[in-house]
């Protein structure tokens, strides 16, 4: 980082932002990092308020964004950025028939169903994402959970893998 500008943010042609601190960090994370919009004009991110509805903004972004529409429909360039992420976590995950499956933040169930032999279960704090994962996941052996899973009664030792991916964007506090 040079001079509290990341790295990545562009040296030319883009001033930077202002930061709107006065209501505290950010959700998402540092609360010193502009974000840009289509135009290549830098923008302070949105001044936020104490209270981050996880539930009420994953059901907003379901209701806006069909993931199945995503996986399924997108340009040829995200489909392949897609399954070539989808592939590589199979991958590393290497699923045998027996094991117990966590994955954190399911949304639609899509990395889910790379583990057909598998036993599963799937976090969300979106019932609308819970319930795209009830309809890609019929016929699996699968449990779904609402809530956060800091807040769930998970004992430990229980899963022999723990998936999390995708999900830092959508979470009050990722730290």
């Amino acid at each position: 980082e040079r001079r509290g500008r990341p790295l990545w943010f562009p040296e030319r042609n883009v001033p930077q932002a202002t930061i709107c601190s006065e209501a505290g960090p950010a959700p998402w994370g540092s609360n010193d990092v502009p974000f840009l919009h289509e135009a290549g004009q830098a923008i302070a991110p949105p001044t936020v308020t104490a209270h981050f509805d996880a539930e009420a903004q994953n059901d907003a972004f379901a209701l806006e964004h069909d993931i199945n529409e995503y996986y399924e429909r997108s340009s040829i360039f995200i489909r392949y950025i897609e399954t070539s992420r989808l592939r590589c976590i199979a991958r590393m995950v290497r699923a045998g028939g027996a094991d117990r499956i966590l994955e954190v933040g399911c949304g639609g169930g899509h990395i889910l169903r790379l583990f057909p032999d598998s036993n599963l279960t799937g976090v969300d704090v979106s019932w609308r994402m819970l319930d795209k994962a009830r309809e890609n996941l019929r016929g699996y052996r699968v449990q779904l959970l609402k809530g956060d899973v800091s807040g769930l009664e998970l004992s430990d030792g229980s899963f022999d893998k723990i998936i999390c991916s995708e999900v830092l964007e959508h979470v009050a506090d990722p730290h």
